[in-house]
């Protein structure tokens, strides 16, 4: 005879344990209603669908007493002191963008005169939402800016207990560009050649960079060291000034009474142009030496002793 035994059947229910909320600094959100898994990280579960703030326009502080209140579904324990939810529902075009920028610039010290001599674009846009500011990351003087491409940060700033919050840093692409006055040749110059007046135009050119050297606006009297065709540039490397007058060279040198001139040789002891006053040494027919004397320059050969 089988006798049948006694099976105990245990059954085991596993404990419920309540989820964990970790709260996130900042929560940006795109979306026209918040939920909670926006702005919180849940572990164990949770109701990461539950809707917390409907449609907002500007950024908001959710705190951890508030969401204690609004979760259906209390966690075991909510890590954080709370959260600013950022709606990105604004976007700022680039000319947006660029129009605050030089507004920021022109804050800054020596702003407005750097604004007159270069030229700005910007090809980013920016995301943002209504009562918050941007602030540009920019250094304490206009002329530390260059020409170039920048990279220039954008904080999205809002008040928190007396203080300026960053709630989202973003960056934008700066051209900047210098606005100069250049010599350019109106004919073809050829190596050797003085410049004179009619030889070159000044144009603006923009440039994006500070590396380029150039001749001065004024070339008049500089020697061309290398050929330029006409319509090219007058580079500070092409160019170099000769002075009318320089140091040790001959000159005659005149002197001027009522009925009477007199001519003598002489040596410049100073570089000179005409009209400027220079150091000369008579040359004695003996070949002694004389005193030095004010000479006025009258051209490359000539000078007149001053009175």
């Amino acid at each position: 005879m089988i006798r049948a035994l006694p099976v105990l059947i245990l059954l085991w229910v596993a404990p419920a344990f309540g989820y964990q909320m970790y709260l996130e600094p900042v929560a940006r959100v795109r979306a026209e209603r918040v939920l909670l898994r926006d702005v919180a990280r849940l572990e164990g579960g949770g109701p990461g669908d539950q809707v917390l703030l409907g449609k907002i326009s500007e950024p908001y502080y959710l705190s951890r007493e508030e969401l204690q209140t609004t979760v259906k579904e209390k966690p075991e324990a909510i890590f954080g002191p709370g959260v600013w939810v950022v709606p990105l529902t604004k976007k700022l075009t680039s000319i947006e963008v660029l129009d605050q920028l030089k507004l920021a610039i022109r804050r800054l010290p020596g702003g407005d005169d750097f604004l007159s001599k270069h030229t700005l674009k910007v090809a980013s846009e920016l995301e943002t939402s209504s009562g918050s500011a941007m602030v540009f990351r920019l250094p304490a003087r206009a002329s530390q800016l260059s020409a170039g491409r920048r990279i220039i940060s954008a904080d999205m700033i809002v008040p928190d207990n007396g203080k300026d919050r960053t709630l989202m840093r973003q960056q934008i692409d700066v051209e900047i560009a210098k606005r100069v006055r250049v010599p350019v040749a109106a004919r073809d110059l050829r190596r050797g050649e003085t410049i004179k007046a009619g030889d070159f135009r000044l144009v603006t050119r923009e440039l994006t960079t500070d590396n380029e050297r150039f001749a001065s606006e004024n070339p008049v009297g500089q020697r061309v060291l290398s050929d330029v065709e006409e319509g090219k540039t007058l580079h500070s490397s092409e160019v170099q000034h000769f002075p009318t007058v320089r140091r040790g060279q001959s000159l005659t040198l005149v002197h001027q009474t009522p009925g009477i001139v007199l001519k003598c040789r002489s040596t410049a002891l100073q570089d000179g142009e005409p009209g400027g006053r220079i150091d000369v040494r008579i040359v004695l027919p003996s070949g002694q030496k004389s005193d030095i004397r004010k000479a006025d320059v009258v051209d490359e050969k000539t000078a007149v002793l001053a009175r």
